[in-house]
């Protein structure tokens, strides 16, 4: 609905288990918040299951305002915690971006105390490669290895 914004992902990543969280745009200030739909697979999934995983995830990115910062995140619902501190404990965190024009970049991160900050290089891919040969799964991969608790 809202696709002149920027898409962003949210990927949490465990020894067992992966969750991509879909972003929406709050209304006063058009940052992304993570509110949307989760989709939890193996961590053992194939290439091919993460990146259809990634392309579903990226639709239902932006698909509406909200009027105000929800409550619990749609990590924490889906966890059924209460607190992100909670929800992200032991798990590394990758940041994924779309801007149409300009591709894909994916970005491992560091945690802290507070939550997440990025942490080394991002890997960028075009539209296109991105969408070659799992390419957008495999940067995900790296990111996440590349990722710090």
């Amino acid at each position: 609905m809202y696709e002149h914004f920027g898409k962003i992902l949210s990927i949490y990543a465990s020894s067992e288990k992966l969750y991509i969280c879909s972003t929406q745009k709050l209304n006063k200030t058009f940052e992304s918040i993570g509110k949307g739909l989760v989709i939890e697979l193996s961590s053992s999934s194939s290439e091919e299951e993460l990146q259809a995983a990634l392309l579903e995830s990226l639709k239902n990115c932006n698909l509406e305002l909200l009027d105000e910062d929800p409550e619990l995140s749609s990590l924490e619902e889906h966890l059924g915690v209460t607190g992100y501190d909670k929800a992200i404990k032991g798990k590394k965190g990758v940041t994924l971006s779309l801007v149409q024009k300009e591709g894909y970049s994916v970005y491992p991160l560091k945690k802290h105390r507070w939550g997440y900050m990025g942490f080394g290089d991002e890997i960028h891919l075009s539209v296109e490669d991105a969408l070659v040969n799992n390419n957008l799964a495999k940067a995900v991969l790296q990111a996440i290895s590349l990722s710090k608790l």
